[in-house]
């Protein structure tokens, strides 16, 4: 279950850095895992030229 875990991780990682790449136009990206027993992933990537302000 583990290595399962560590698979699905390093894949949406890949698949974030690869939606950055191909979307560098876009604002912001959005990739969601959905995982077995409700194990859900997001990630988020905001390229925006100017400060937003937000306290994440």
């Amino acid at each position: 279950m583990k290595k399962l875990k560590t698979f699905s991780v390093s894949i949406l990682i890949f698949l974030l850095v690869l939606n950055i790449i191909v979307n560098d136009i876009h604002a912001c990206s959005r990739i969601v895992y959905n995982g077995l027993n409700g194990y859900v992933i997001t990630a988020r990537s905001m390229d925006w030229e100017s400060d937003v302000m937000s306290n994440l």
